[in-house]
């Protein structure tokens, strides 16, 4: 099944030049209205007409062998006289014409055609021109090509073709096909393969047959297994992390958010004959708070397309340890070594900013931080020291 399926593919791409050719003829072109026309200042122009009128004419003409083809419009005022050529004239250039017509249409030294465009060609073109002109000097070099030409129909309708410039049948070409197909997907998998892309390779060369291509799934469909694995390794513990860093964010902001909820509390039950509580957070309770809840946000997307990207290669897995079974390749047992192989430990990104990350610790503090505790948790006596150190000043001053 699977050689049916490269035989027909291979003859698809192989072949393909033949179905695509232009199966369109041309008729040969016929005698048309040669004229020339005499101008006042002296030219003369030789083309075909294509219209008159009583203000101006307009010729077709051809220049350079026929290669370069001009539409003319002459005014009456400037024309002495129109004058048409020849029956003998007008039948030679039409000969000539249609001989260059015919001149175009050539064997492909390396492919066949299809058996239609063969018979269109030989009827439209070779024995058009033969029975039109059978007096022409050129009768023997138009006989000879469509002998060329009947000879390589007859071949194709004997269902060969020609491949690379040899005949032989279709059988034998969808097998050089197949061969010359097989190699060149094996040689583009292989560098497929070098570049770490390995399920690209594998869909390359997992229908072609022959030892060559069972040899290299064997050694392919491991390495990618392996290299799924470790991906999904890797990213199971980036999650962890950024599951543990998630947490310890919450935690944080369930922290403040306590310590907030308190210290508003005390503020509201306050007796005035104690001394005042607290008047509500901190500047650098409210700084670690925008830290906590920003640090949440984008730890939450990250986790978001971790897990996604998880998903991804997790089935990705399972479709290439299906694909080793269906293709017969013997593969290690679960959670056994892995491939050997470089694993560069490379920085998290974060996924949600695209820049690199550190994980914050929110429990530590430097010197400035201990010492705005300190200030925190006894700021009455520190308001007390400061008035008297006010007081001492300006005593002084007033002296």
């Amino acid at each position: 099944m699977k050689t049916i399926q490269v035989l027909t593919a291979c003859l698809l791409v192989g072949l393909a030049p033949l179905v695509a050719e232009d199966e369109t003829v041309a008729p040969l072109p016929a005698a048309e209205p040669w004229v020339v026309v005499d101008l006042t200042n002296g030219q003369r122009i030789e083309g075909i007409l294509r219209e008159e009128t009583a203000e101006q004419i307009v010729l077709t003409v051809e220049r350079a062998g026929g290669t370069i083809v001009t539409t003319e419009r002459i005014t009456r005022t400037n024309i002495v006289a129109v004058t048409p050529l020849g029956e003998s004239e007008r039948l030679a250039r039409a000969e000539q014409r249609a001989l260059e017509q015919l001149r175009r249409y050539r064997l492909n030294p390396q492919t066949s055609y299809p058996a239609s465009y063969y018979q269109q060609v030989i009827e439209n073109v070779f024995r058009a021109f033969l029975e039109r002109y059978p007096d022409s000097p050129h009768a023997t070099e138009v006989a000879a090509a469509l002998a060329q030409w009947q000879d390589e129909l007859r071949r194709v309708q004997a269902g060969q073709v020609k491949y690379r410039g040899k005949w032989m049948s279709a059988a034998e070409a969808g097998a050089l096909m197949e061969r010359e197909q097989g190699a060149q997907l094996l040689t583009h998998a292989r560098a497929l393969a070098a570049r770490g892309q390995y399920g690209h390779a594998i869909q390359l060369v997992e229908l072609l047959p022959g030892a060559e291509a069972r040899s290299f799934l064997a050694e392919v469909y491991p390495r990618w297994i392996a290299q799924l694995e470790q991906q999904t390794q890797r990213l199971e513990s980036e999650i962890e992390r950024v599951r543990q860093t998630l947490q310890t964010a919450e935690e944080t902001k369930q922290r403040l958010q306590q310590s907030i909820q308190t210290q508003r509390q005390s503020l509201r039950t306050w007796d005035s004959g104690s001394p005042p509580p607290l008047t509500g957070p901190n500047a650098q309770e409210i700084a670690e708070l925008n830290r906590a809840n920003q640090t949440i946000r984008a730890t939450s997307n990250q986790l978001a397309q971790l897990q996604a990207r998880l998903a991804t290669t997790q089935r990705e897995l399972e479709r290439a340890r299906a694909g080793a079974r269906v293709a017969g390749v013997a593969l290690p047992k679960p959670g056994g070594a892995l491939t050997p192989g470089k694993v560069v430990d490379e920085p998290r990104d974060d996924l949600a900013s695209g820049r690199v990350t550190r994980e914050m610790d929110y429990t530590h503090h430097d010197l400035l931080a201990q010492m705005a505790g300190f200030f925190r948790d006894y700021w009455f006596l520190t308001l007390l020291v400061v008035l008297g150190i006010v007081w001492l000043v300006s005593r002084r001053l007033s002296r």
